[in-house]
């Protein structure tokens, strides 16, 4: 299944006539790992976000999107708060878990969040 960065990646390459391949070949890697990231089953490296939106020659506001598409994308969560320590950042991990599991809904999550700020 695509994720939402691989598919606006995909409607910006048809939308320029681009082909994977060719694609691959600008961006000094393979269509398989292009493809990889595209369906969720490769991370996006930092700064390739940057070289696709060059490569197919969008504006800010596409930039932007693709940068959002790729946030939506990454399966990866980073803790903005350097200062927390493993226990702290393997809560978050934990939480983060059951959201994505469905074992809490972020109704649920939500209540959650405005019992522990009383």
């Amino acid at each position: 299944m695509l994720t939402p960065f691989g598919k606006l990646v995909r409607e910006y390459r048809a939308e320029n006539n681009q082909f994977l391949k060719n694609m691959a070949d600008s961006l000094g890697t393979s269509a398989a790992y292009i493809s990889a990231m595209e369906m969720g089953k490769k991370s996006i490296p930092d700064g390739f976000v940057d070289k696709v939106a060059a490569y197919l020659g969008v504006d800010n506001v596409g930039l932007q999107q693709l940068k959002e598409a790729a946030e939506r994308s990454s399966k990866r969560l980073e803790v903005a708060n350097k200062k927390l320590d493993w226990e702290q950042r393997n809560l978050v991990n934990a939480f983060a878990r059951k959201l994505e599991s469905g074992d809490i809904s972020v109704e649920k999550g939500h209540k959650w969040l405005e019992n522990i700020q009383e």
